[in-house]
């Protein structure tokens, strides 16, 4: 049993590692708003990258093997690099880690989901979705370059058909779009 969230903290994200099938990502909802990263084959607790957030967790994505996003209730995304989060961390989740390669307002409210193309290459180019349950911009589409600063928005629904997103955003744009 892990235990990395703890004091009240409810899972509300998980998602496995695209090749490193023993890392496991995750972000909770409650008073520590964090993401984790945990190795499964270690002894609980003793091998956990732990970021903390300003707002809940509401999905985390593997962007490609270094990179993990994180979707908060405060309308952002921010990427992890797990190569640099080894070496630095900050308890003050106020503060940008220093693993953070950038942080982008994604939405006036909650980002509720995100999700790629497919996993970006550390020097190639893939699209990223964003969603959000607010009605001034639910739906954003964004172009990921690893060598930029941060993504470049290129799409966005101001309103939608509502459906259900079972496997991923990118099966329901098509649809959108030809609203």
């Amino acid at each position: 049993v892990f235990s990395h969230h703890s004091g009240g903290d409810k899972v509300q994200s998980v998602r496995w590692h695209n090749t490193e099938e023993s890392l496991l990502a995750s972000g909770s909802i409650g008073p520590s708003h964090q993401a984790a990263i945990t190795d499964v084959r270690a002894p609980p607790g003793s091998a956990t990258l732990r970021f903390p957030l300003p707002a809940d967790v509401e999905q985390v994505h593997w962007l490609n093997d270094q990179l993990l996003l994180v979707a908060s209730e405060d309308g952002t995304v921010r990427c992890i690099d797990i190569l640099k989060a080894s070496s630095a961390s900050t308890a003050d989740k106020n503060k940008p880690s220093p693993s953070f390669l950038w942080t982008l307002g994604a939405h006036d409210g909650p980002c509720s989901g995100v999700t790629t193309s497919f996993p970006a290459e550390l020097n190639g180019q893939c699209l990223m979705a964003t969603i959000s349950p607010t009605k001034t911009s639910p739906l954003k589409l964004w172009t990921l370059n690893p060598s930029a600063k941060g993504p470049s928005c290129i799409f966005s629904r101001t309103s939608y058909l509502v459906l259900p997103l079972r496997n991923s955003i990118f099966a329901s744009l098509l649809i959108f779009t030809l609203f």
